[in-house]
């Protein structure tokens, strides 16, 4: 059951995947797709900065010679008193 799901899901993804092409001096199709996962309407107003922040981060602790990110190093620590206006990296 699982597994044959699993191989069928795989496929379905080989079928549909779209490569992104990007270097870390040009960001903005990775900017352009981080946009499009942020939807809420909280973060709405920022969401070009959010993305920004995001990938950017993400490109920080990424090694992409051997395709690896080490999400663990990346956290987001809230302050009392902020506003998405002052996130920065």
């Amino acid at each position: 059951g699982f597994e044959k799901a699993a191989e069928l899901a795989i496929e379905i993804l080989d079928k549909i995947k779209d490569r992104i092409e990007f270097s870390s001096k040009n960001i903005v199709s990775l900017v352009m797709t981080a946009m499009t996962t942020l939807s809420s309407r909280i973060i709405n107003v920022n969401k070009q900065k959010m993305a920004e922040i995001t990938v950017n981060a993400v490109l920080k602790v990424a090694d992409l010679k051997r395709h690896n990110v080490s999400f663990d190093m990346i956290c987001m620590e809230g302050k009392p008193g902020g506003s998405l206006e002052d996130t920065e990296l």
